[in-house]
């Protein structure tokens, strides 16, 4: 059996029309979806861990979720050091959550069961991880 995950990380996207360090992170994801949709339309899931949105703001989070909207494989989140989890909540509630509010779940796959682990802690180092433990 054959799998095949593709991993995105630290986007960091921008009000609509902003850049960061001369680049547009939008324009960025939007080929990355677009290339996906393209040549990768064989894989298990995307996995885009951390750093969704620029400061962790809610338009950040918005055009994540309008570009994300267009790939033909399911996504999976994960949030980071620079994130905000009650922005983030409110623009994808259809991500699992802990009974504690932590943006944690677990994917069962053929592979084994696939954790997603929220360890955000503000102002430090982005320990967000995905653990893949064998069935």
């Amino acid at each position: 059996m054959r799998t095949k995950f593709i991993h995105v990380t630290d986007p960091h996207l921008a009000p609509s029309g902003q850049t960061l360090c001369t680049l547009d992170p939008a324009a960025r994801l939007r080929m990355v979806v677009e290339d996906v949709n393209r040549l990768h339309g064989d894989a298990d899931a995307l996995f885009l861990t951390g750093d969704v949105a620029y400061k962790g703001l809610e338009a950040g989070y918005k055009l994540a979720h309008e570009i994300l909207s267009e790939l033909r494989i399911p996504y999976h989140l994960l949030i980071g050091n620079h994130d905000d989890r009650t922005a983030f909540k409110r623009t994808f509630p259809e991500t699992p959550l802990d009974d504690a509010g932590f943006v944690q779940y677990v994917i069962d796959h053929a592979v084994g069961s696939l954790i997603v682990l929220d360890t955000v802690r503000h102002g430090e180092e982005d320990l967000s991880l995905i653990h893949i433990s064998e069935p």
